[in-house]
């Protein structure tokens, strides 16, 4: 009975409440609606219907302020921090360690290549092949330790307080000794390298909103070195993949590779890097994605159901998901530790001073000899800030792309865009001029060729793959690099200028290298490249073998 009772006083009670609630609410109406239409509250913004660019939208979307815990590194993640931090802080490059490639903290040698004489590497072989024998007879043994030889004991000790995960077990030993080289001085060099553009790269990450730690990623992809090609055919401080590279943007030619320029791949990094954040909303996936690729990340989410980095660096089995990309956030993190506090590891140092370098779009087809002539500005400072242009510009025949974005000193500017203007028109060009062509008579020599057309014999031969430059043959047509007449020895090309769409690139093949490796280098099929090589077996090439290869 007093339950009852209880309940309908409570009832009561809310009704009261509710009732004068009511009437506050119509009250407050009954005021807003008598203020006068000169004080209407503004309408809301309308909605947007048109796509805004990445670049504009982005600081809508993110904030500058990035928390510290964003990129911390999980508890079961941190053997990797500091197997990492000894390799770039503690061991030389001259030390290679001998360790599973999953439990970092297990080391069986340190190997000192000093030491090892001219094949030290054959050491470093030696030395895996051996430790994998030796761990395959402590797997035999695992259940009787007793019986294992002292070699043997010693490895099953490193293993014995280790907390084994599914996916590496430690009967799977054998299958991941792994070599890794320290890196101390060669990482203290990108730090103080780094200095060059590190200004740059955080002012346009800014702009994308990117947290600021990311302007680190070139320490471990390339040492902050623009120059740098890895065998797979990423290029530039940022090491984009020439797939990639095209699609944010950059120019890749046999003339110009954008990915090399340090200034205009960054742009490109960075839309590189927002996609696969907004894939991803992570950043800790979206670094690993960077390495890894966009792709091969969703499909470990998927399969895990987890973005927890630890979960997919731990449990993710992907067919390409070795030791680099597994290991390649902590990595990250850990330099990016190290670089922000690098006096506390390597002792006073400075960096090097920013470039203060302006960008100069060139508007025409010109020769390097033609700015060096008329601009001004030394060769070697056009190779020096402009590691985007290839060797092909600098040869004989080359030319700067019209619409290339030139790198020159801050203080040339304004002397650069007048003298520029001085040029005599008909050494700026619209379109790549057509090559002249020699035929060869009996008995001429490449040496009187040279003479005739008023070039240099070693250019003549380079532009021409001719490696002796007495063997050349009556009748054999030479593309002539830059002829300044032609005369009835000379056969001119009828056709105009070569678009840029249109040219090749002359590929010569090393050892081991397959088609397949090389269409990936350039960023398009095998059989493009067969057909213009009339290859039939996409199987059949040799070292040493010139293949064209199309660009554009």
């Amino acid at each position: 009975m007093k339950e009852d009772n209880l309940q309908n006083v409570k009832k009561k009670w809310i009704w009261d409440i509710n009732y004068r609630l009511l009437i506050n609410i119509v009250i407050l109406s009954g005021l807003l609606l008598s203020i006068p239409s000169v004080l209407t509250l503004p309408s809301p913004p309308a909605i947007q219907t048109k796509i805004i660019s990445v670049e504009k939208s982005i600081n809508a979307r993110f904030s500058p302020d990035i928390p510290d815990s964003l990129f911390a590194i999980p508890e079961k993640l941190k053997h990797q921090a500091v197997f990492w931090e000894k390799i770039f802080t503690q061991y030389k490059q001259s030390e290679v360690l001998i360790h599973d490639n999953w439990y970092l903290n297990v080391v069986y040698e340190v190997i000192d290549l000093k030491q090892t004489g001219k094949k030290s590497w054959e050491a470093v072989r030696t030395a895996k092949q051996k430790y994998k024998e030796l761990l395959t007879e402590m797997v035999e043994n695992l259940e009787t330790p007793d019986k294992m030889t002292k070699q043997v004991y010693r490895l099953y000790n490193l293993y014995k307080n280790i907390d084994e995960i599914p996916l590496f077990k430690i009967k799977d030993a054998p299958l991941r000794v792994h070599a890794q080289q320290g890196q101390r001085s060669g990482f203290k060099k990108a730090i103080i390298k780094s200095g060059y553009y590190m200004e740059h790269i955080e002012k346009i990450l800014e702009e994308y909103s990117i947290p600021k730690e990311l302007a680190w990623l070139p320490l471990i992809e390339s040492s902050f070195n623009p120059h740098i090609r890895s065998s797979v055919g990423a290029a530039g401080m940022w090491q984009l993949m020439p797939g990639s590279g095209r699609h944010y943007g950059l120019t890749i030619n046999y003339l110009i590779d954008e990915r090399c320029d340090p200034f205009i791949s960054t742009r490109a990094a960075a839309r590189h890097l927002i996609n696969d954040f907004e894939n991803l909303k992570s950043w800790p996936l979206a670094i690993t994605a960077y390495n890894h690729g966009l792709s091969g990340i969703n499909n470990a989410v998927k399969l895990l159901e987890s973005k927890n980095i630890a979960d997919i660096i731990e449990n993710y089995d992907g067919p390409r998901f070795k030791f680099a990309s597994r290991n390649f956030y902590v990595e990250f993190i850990t330099a990016v530790k190290i670089a922000e506090n690098p006096k506390q590891y390597f002792g006073n140092f400075e960096k090097k001073s920013p470039l203060k370098l302006e960008q100069i779009k060139i508007p025409d087809y010109v020769t390097v000899e033609t700015l060096v002539s008329y601009l001004g500005i030394k060769k070697s400072e056009i190779q020096k800030f402009n590691p985007a242009l290839l060797p092909s510009v600098y040869e004989p025949g080359g030319y700067i792309p019209k619409g290339a974005s030139l790198n020159i000193p801050k203080k040339k500017k304004p002397d650069f865009e007048k003298a520029y203007a001085l040029i005599p028109e008909n050494l700026k060009h619209m379109e790549i001029p057509a090559p002249v062509y020699h035929k060869v008579r009996k008995k001429q020599t490449l040496s009187e060729i040279a003479k005739l057309h008023n070039v240099p014999l070693g250019s003549l031969a380079r532009f021409n793959n001719i490696k002796n430059t007495r063997h050349i043959r009556a009748g054999q047509r030479l593309k002539i690099p830059a002829a300044l007449e032609s005369g009835d020895e000379t056969s001119v090309s009828r056709f105009k200028g070569l678009p840029l769409e249109f040219s090749t690139v002359s590929h010569r093949v090393r050892r081991g290298q397959t088609l397949s490796d090389i269409a990936k280098m350039y960023g398009i099929s095998e059989k493009s490249i067969a057909r213009l090589n009339k290859i039939r077996d996409l199987k059949k090439i040799r070292a040493g073998q010139v293949l064209r290869i199309p660009e554009g």
